[in-house]
């Protein structure tokens, strides 16, 4: 997601007490403001951080079959607007990519709504 769809999502992001160490001077934010809304312009530490930290909020949406957005409310939980502020695709999937927790991954197309990019 572009740097102006995670700003976008800041205020949501406060109302709901998300990622507020990620949102503080030292944290992860300030890093990707810094590079310019590229991941690719972080250094190899903030992506490492960043990589490790989508996998096993994955992994634990995937496991308990976690909705990280809804489609009828147009809302994300509180794991969704994480990973919404760590920009790891161009979309945050509805539930863990679709799947009920157990199932094989996928290798289609994203699910969910899509960014601004």
């Amino acid at each position: 997601m572009s740097l102006g769809g995670i700003e976008k999502h800041l205020p949501e992001m406060r109302r709901k007490h998300v990622s507020e160490v990620a949102r503080s001077p030292r944290g992860f934010l300030r890093h990707y403001r810094q590079a310019g809304g590229r991941a690719s312009g972080l250094s190899e530490k903030w992506r490492r951080k960043r990589n490790n930290f989508v996998k096993r909020h994955l992994a634990q949406a995937r496991s308990s079959g976690e909705k990280l957005y809804d489609p009828k409310k147009k809302t994300y939980s509180r794991r969704g607007l994480a990973l919404i502020r760590s920009p790891w695709r161009r979309s945050v999937p509805s539930r863990a990519r679709g799947r009920r927790p157990g199932s094989a991954p996928s290798r289609g197309g994203p699910s969910g709504p899509s960014s601004p990019c």
